[in-house]
């Protein structure tokens, strides 16, 4: 074990104290967030839609209607990655009128963002004290686990992640025609006032009075599996009769649950109020002991005009993102490959259909070269890929990376390759068994913050220790400073991505392709990305790899023209890691939200 002793200079003492300062703003600001404010809103009805198709996929539109006291801009609703392979089709509307998919943040549009574990779409919206009905739709594959001679569709269709009650709740069941409503079974597992199921026909309808925030509803269903053209995934695992035990037993255990939570409710407290203050004293040492960054040795100039170094887009923004990939990332080695003369981007101008059609902007990635000799085993590995797309014929933007099982195992390969060459540069101190402590110690208080949440009736000293563990498990990364090498090229690289989003950068002829692709790396987008390309004067001939619709250059048409490429982009790409398939007896989904 290699231990590391730094010498606590000024400036090591005011990191630390800087960084320290931003835990302690982090926790003061979830602590805001809690008490009453003038700015509310609430979900008052919910009306959900499932249609299953005889392929297996499930058609899903979710309507709710938020009232809003205050001035809001955006809508959030998120789906855990969980009970099915793949979600697609996504469409968005308020007030029964459609928003387009844009990365602009403008009233109209909506963003679907990603990570390991939930799929994220956001609305963004113009309201003020008033009422909207936001709407989503969606198909999801995989979902329904097919036996013979029944097929279970269980879903958490309201899951634990929002953060408002709602009031009113209707969701219905549309089975495949043929069914028989003799032949449906459905049971609730949250036990909520005024359930009941109502049968007709080929469907199901479930109502309730309302549920509480941070209260998930799994609903189960089980009809024949006659009536899908699906194979079947098991043998005997499914049964109306077995599915009434599974219900049975499971309000069995909630009620013990809740006889146990009143016994243990006195010691509650004091365990949570204990585990804050432990779990506070434990962050603050192991930040103050190893977390600080090593002295700068200033071998790497710090100008800001200009990228300070010939590195590859991705690795510069993994440096200023702490050693996190992106979609950006991603964006930025495809355009970088295009300005070394790889490939071509090509944009055409697309009527939509309809009697009012409009011309929309599409763009092609069309090879040109040969890769040069210096590419990466990592920006091979992606050349490699777009290269199959386009002689596959799939080479549009919105197209790059297909949602496959393919596709997500190259990107996972392709992530990991990436970050271990940027891991080899050793910006970063590798301190495995520091991280691993501070992780271990405040997730067993974070177990204790959720018992304490379980089995007391009052959340304060809950929700105290459950911040105060959250802020040390976050301070993980940071556990991580960086050597004096990798806080030199840090500095010199944050300085340059600073410059670019205040479109302070050179305006030298061979800098003008970089500016650009490097800001797509930094995530510089929208008004900034548009006054940036405007203060370079950007023209044509400093972009030649990328081929406008004649007539359409103009220093916006390139910041819009990079806005729609890599929205697309990044749309494609998120799909690229997606949840498993349903199993029987297991609910999938579980959506959450909120609004802001």
């Amino acid at each position: 074990m290699v231990t590391y002793r730094l010498r606590l200079t000024g400036t090591h003492f005011f990191t630390t104290l800087h960084s320290m300062k931003t835990v302690i703003l982090l926790l003061l600001c979830m602590l805001a967030a809690a008490a009453p404010s003038a700015k509310d809103y609430g979900v008052s009805d919910l009306t959900i839609s499932s249609i299953i198709h005889p392929e297996g996929t499930v058609r899903m539109t979710e309507t709710r209607t938020f009232t809003f006291s205050g001035s809001f801009s955006w809508v959030e609703w998120n789906l855990e990655k969980e009970g099915f392979s793949e979600l697609r089709d996504i469409e968005a509307s308020v007030n029964g009128r459609s928003l387009s998919f844009s990365d602009t943040e403008e009233p109209g549009t909506f963003r679907v963002f990603e990570d390991r574990s939930k799929i994220a779409v956001r609305w963004f919206i113009d309201a003020e004290d008033e009422s909207k009905e936001i709407e989503i739709s969606y198909t999801l594959a995989d979902a329904v686990f097919t036996d013979d001679p029944w097929s279970e569709f269980y879903w958490n269709f309201i899951g634990t992640g929002w953060e408002k009650p709602t009031q009113g709740i209707t969701i219905d069941i549309l089975f495949p025609e043929g069914a028989d409503f003799r032949d449906l079974h459905g049971w609730s597992y949250a036990a909520l006032a005024g359930e009941r199921f109502v049968k007709d026909k080929n469907r199901i309808t479930y109502h309730a009075q309302g549920i509480d925030a941070e209260q998930k509803l799994p609903l189960r269903f089980i009809f024949p599996a006659k009536l899908l053209s699906v194979p079947v995934r098991g043998e005997g695992e499914i049964s109306p009769e077995a599915a009434e035990q599974d219900h049975r037993e499971h309000i069995e255990k909630q009620e013990a649950r809740r006889a146990f939570r009143a016994a243990a409710e006195p010691v509650s407290h004091a365990a949570g109020v204990l585990a804050a203050l432990l779990s506070i004293i434990m962050s603050g040492w192991i930040l103050y002991r190893f977390g600080r960054h090593e002295p700068s040795d200033d071998s790497v100039p710090v100008t800001g005009d200009h990228p300070p170094a010939d590195l590859p887009p991705a690795l510069a923004g993994w440096l200023l993102n702490r050693q996190h990939i992106t979609v950006s990332h991603l964006s930025a080695t495809i355009l970088d490959l295009s300005l070394r003369d790889c490939f071509r981007i090509r944009q055409e101008r697309q009527s939509s259909k309809g009697l009012f059609s409009k011309e929309k902007d599409m763009f092609l990635l069309e090879l040109h070269d040969s890769p040069p000799d210096d590419l990466t085993a990592w920006e091979m590995s992606l050349f490699t890929f777009l290269k199959d797309r386009i002689e596959a014929g799939e080479n549009t933007f919105n197209k790059l990376f297909p949602q496959s099982s393919r596709s997500r195992k190259w990107y996972r390969e392709w992530s990991v390759m990436l970050s271990e060459h940027a891991k080899s540069f050793g910006w970063f101190i590798s301190q495995p068994k520091v991280i691993a402590a501070q992780a271990s110690v405040q997730g067993l208080f974070l177990l204790i913050s959720i018992a304490v949440l379980i089995f007391s009736s009052n959340p304060l000293f809950g929700m105290l220790s459950l911040i105060a563990s959250v802020l040390g498990i976050i301070l993980c990364p940071f556990l991580s400073p960086r050597t004096a090498r990798g806080q030199s090229t840090y500095q010199a690289w944050k300085a340059y991505a600073d410059s670019l989003k205040q479109a302070q950068v050179s305006q030298d002829d061979a800098y003008m392709g970089a500016h650009i692709v490097y800001a797509v790396a930094f995530q510089t987008t929208g008004k900034k990305l548009d006054n940036l390309t405007k203060h370079i004067h950007v023209e044509q001939r400093h972009l030649p790899w990328i081929v406008f619709y004649p007539g359409m250059f103009s220093p916006s048409s390139v910041s819009n023209a990079l806005t729609s490429m890599t929205a697309a982009a990044a749309a494609s790409a998120s799909s690229v890691a997606g949840g498993g398939a349903a199993g029987a007896g297991s609910a999938g989904g579980g959506s959450g939200g909120g609004a802001g």
